[in-house]
């Protein structure tokens, strides 16, 4: 088996909060069928929790922040806990600060090189948004 066919056979793992279900629903649609995909996907509240594409090997995991709780926990809680085997392709997304800590407990505490995981923080807590901020 030659590189390209290891890597496509390689299991993924995809955690995101709200921000990032757009881009997970893409990589579910793209993924190989015969490839397992483990996602976590952290919500404000149970409305938005929505449908994603079908993918026959994929398990998904809602966890809701709780009442108070700050952005990003319940995702690096879920991270920290997930069974997440040697050579699994991994991508996350969400508030940038939780961003960080995924990015220190999968170097830190599961030994893995940088490249081994793409981490992208999509938006800071407090922030709005808007270019004009001191108003």
């Amino acid at each position: 088996m030659d590189r390209s066919e290891k890597r496509a056979r390689t299991r993924r793992f995809l955690a995101g909060d709200e921000t990032a279900i757009p881009a997970m629903s893409q990589l579910l649609e793209a993924l190989p069928s015969l490839l397992p995909v483990q996602v976590y996907i952290e919500i404000t509240n149970p409305d938005a929790r929505i449908k994603l594409p079908d993918h026959p090997r994929s398990t998904v995991a809602w966890r809701e922040v709780p009442p108070g709780g700050v952005p990003g926990d319940a995702l690096v809680d879920a991270i920290r806990g997930a069974d997440i085997t040697p050579g699994t392709r991994i991508w996350v997304a969400g508030e940038a600060a939780a961003m960080q800590r995924v990015r220190r407990h999968l170097s830190e505490e599961r030994g893995l090189l940088r490249g081994e995981a793409t981490v992208r923080g999509y938006w800071k807590h407090g922030r709005t948004g808007d270019t004009n901020d001191e108003t």
